[in-house]
């Protein structure tokens, strides 16, 4: 793990600077050099076998404990941030690794006896996994054989609606931007969880997600936790309603040559129309959809390349069986 060493300093580096900006946290929550020997032997040791690549579960997984939930917003802003994906994607890279999609961050509440948790800590653990069954954000499914370090298969899965739209932010930071709704019911808002200030309980998780920023005039914060849902309804249309931003919702349309604005709270919900640009306080998102990508193969995240597909038993190639996969590449 030579080639590492160098964005491992960058790693614990990153995550002193994050913590540090974090009054919420202390070191009996998160220790950087902890978390950075973590993660180095988590990219040794997952690493698996797909054709003639190695690839690194694109999943990095937060376990913090049952008994801490006042800390899930803290440590999403630190390892959802852009920064630290950047950095962890260049580790990949260095290792020769190739990422079937973007490093992309999820905090989880464990109990004590999570295998990932060290034996008498209350600091919280990472873990380099493949997306879940219930990961509503994943794009695939990711079948592997743990003992043999394979991926077996990949199931792209099926959208849920007849058409696709897509949300691509235009002047503020996002964890993933150029956006494409798969599901019935989109959430927008700033962080990933949402909790409950009164309660410390989980609410929901968003799916189009603002960066929290230190600067307070910064636009992103202009976005609320839960500011806003966009739901496909069976008219074959997408709908948007303010859920609680503080801030204010509208619509900015063009219609006839003339440029019109639609508040969203005063009319409760909103019919969204191809190029529309949704005003979340000073955030801009354009809605676009999308007529061009197949929703039974979603085959579109950043390239396809065609892969030869590995049988069940892993150990020799079906002949003349192909299928389009999205691949990301790191140096995008």
């Amino acid at each position: 793990m030579q080639p590492l060493n160098k964005d491992l300093e960058k790693v614990e580096q990153y995550l002193q600077r994050a913590i540090n900006a974090q009054p919420k946290l202390s070191v009996d929550d998160i220790d950087a050099k902890e978390i950075t020997l973590q993660l180095s032997e988590q990219i040794r040791l997952q690493q698996f076998c797909w054709a003639d690549s190695k690839y690194l579960p694109h999943i990095l997984t937060v376990h913090v404990l049952e008994d801490k939930p006042d800390k899930i917003e803290p440590l999403e802003i630190i390892f959802c941030a852009p920064e630290f994906t950047k950095i962890i994607m260049g580790m990949a890279k260095e290792a020769n690794l190739e990422c079937l999609m973007p490093i992309r961050a999820e905090v989880e509440l464990v109990k004590p006896t999570h295998s990932a948790i060290l034996a008498g800590s209350n600091r919280c653990a990472v873990t380099l996994t493949w997306p879940k069954i219930e990961d509503t954000l994943a794009l695939a499914d990711v079948i592997v054989d743990q003992d043999q370090r394979r991926i077996i298969a990949i199931h792209v899965r099926r959208a849920k609606m007849p058409i696709l739209a897509r949300l691509t932010a235009l002047n503020s930071e996002v964890y993933r931007n150029n956006y494409l709704m798969i599901r019935e019911t989109t959430h927008i808002g700033r962080l990933r969880v949402v909790i409950d200030d009164k309660t410390g309980r989980f609410l929901r998780r968003n799916d189009f997600v603002f960066a929290q920023n230190d600067d307070p005039e910064a636009i992103c914060n202009s976005v609320s936790r839960q500011h806003a849902r966009i739901s496909y309804q069976a008219d074959g249309s997408f709908y948007i309603e303010d859920t609680g931003g503080v801030n204010l919702t509208h619509i900015e349309r063009v219609e006839d040559g003339n440029r019109k604005f639609i508040d969203v709270k005063s009319e409760a919900v909103i019919r969204l129309q191809h190029k529309d640009i949704i005003h979340l306080g000073l955030a801009q998102v354009r809605f676009q959809i999308v007529d061009h990508i197949d929703p039974t193969m979603l085959a579109e995240i950043s390239s396809e390349q065609e892969r030869t597909t590995i049988n069940h038993t892993g150990n020799e190639r079906s002949p003349n069986v192909t299928m389009r996969l999205p691949i990301f590449k790191i140096d995008q």
